[in-house]
């Protein structure tokens, strides 16, 4: 029996993998097609990452946004109507999370969202930072040399929309070095679904994997290839740092997802060693996180049952599987699959 780890008393319990329907995975012809713009890469040697504590977690589980007060989302409202030069008409404060009280679920009295009713679209501040902008109608249409959608739009189109918007909604972004960040993936009936996201870009590693995971604002097309939303999010802006913690390599996280420790929603424990198609290193971000740390994201090829026939090509499903970044004596609950969801 091997001696039981000694814990380091900065040990950090690792959040549950939050499951919604179905699993994460990912439709390709080609791994390739895949790349989802990550600067992260295993030729930059990074040994220590920070580690947060998510003050916007909501801890029953509903996912409302938790974190900024009032004050803090009015301050975030205004700021955002100036820079797009709107008038603010009819503004509301809206409540609606509960909270645990003798043992019964009531209304809290603490806003998650404010909104407001502009005179071009619709403006919402939510409580962990996340901004919204909806335009009106059918949203604003580009010039006529841009093609935007989120199907046929070519990585060279989208790469060219985005500098667009760089330009259009610069004092909005407010960022001195945006790079732009195209990606996307299939569905199941062979249609391509394009992302169009940009990020403040850094020459520091670490300080860009920290934007690109937490820091973004994405922009969406209609039917119509008019833009109709904007969405804003700094997840850092509700994250409390508790230290930088040192990280394992590829080689260590491989070596841990053979050995059975990890999170997936894959239906599957891990077929082996050859099934893996890439690995990346992420952050897991969002309400449900109570802490905030990096993993080694494994995309792992499913076997054929999981494939599906598109166009006459079959179409292969890549499956997400999560190992922790974090030596064995940071980590009070190593993960380990147990043939269920987890």
């Amino acid at each position: 029996t091997p001696p039981p780890v000694s814990l380091s008393p900065d040990a950090i319990t690792i959040p549950d993998l939050q499951v919604n329907a179905g699993f994460e995975g990912y439709l390709c012809y080609d791994i390739s097609e895949l790349d989802n713009g990550n600067p992260w890469s295993e030729e930059m040697n990074i040994t220590s990452l920070p580690v947060y504590k998510n003050l916007a977690y909501d801890s029953t589980g509903a996912g409302v946004p938790r974190g900024l007060n009032e004050a803090e989302m009015m301050v975030r409202l205004n700021s955002i109507a100036t820079a797009l030069n709107l008038e603010m008409l009819e503004t509301e404060l809206i409540k609606d999370g509960y909270v645990e009280k003798d043992g019964e679920w009531v209304l809290d009295e603490t806003p998650t969202r404010i909104e407001t009713v502009t005179n071009n679209g619709i403006i919402t501040v939510e409580a962990d930072g996340s901004i919204e902008y909806c335009l009106f109608e059918d949203g604003l249409a580009l010039p006529s040399e841009y093609h935007f959608t989120n199907n046929d739009t070519t990585a060279e189109e989208a790469t060219t929309i985005l500098s667009y918007f760089m330009e259009e909604y610069k004092d909005l972004l407010n960022l001195s070095n945006p790079r732009a960040n195209t990606f996307g993936d299939y569905d199941i009936y062979g249609n391509f679904h394009r992302n169009y996201c940009i990020y403040e870009a850094s020459e520091d590693n670490v300080t860009d994997i920290l934007n690109y995971n937490f820091c973004h604002i994405q922009f969406y097309p209609n039917e119509q290839g008019h833009l109709t939303l904007i969405r804003m999010k700094n997840n850092l802006d509700n994250a409390e740092k508790i230290k930088d913690y040192p990280i394992i390599t590829v080689l260590e996280a491989t070596e841990r997802l053979c050995n059975g420790n990890y999170q997936s929603s894959v239906p599957l424990a891990f077929p082996g060693e050859e099934a893996i198609g890439k690995v990346e290193l992420v952050y897991r971000t969002g309400r449900l996180e109570e802490i905030l740390l990096p993993y080694y994201r494994f995309y792992v090829l499913l076997p054929d049952s999981f494939n599906t026939n598109a166009s006459g090509k079959t179409l292969k499903t890549y499956g997400i599987y999560y190992v922790p970044a974090l030596p064995d004596e940071y980590i009070i609950n190593m993960p380990t699959y147990d043939g269920h969801f987890n």
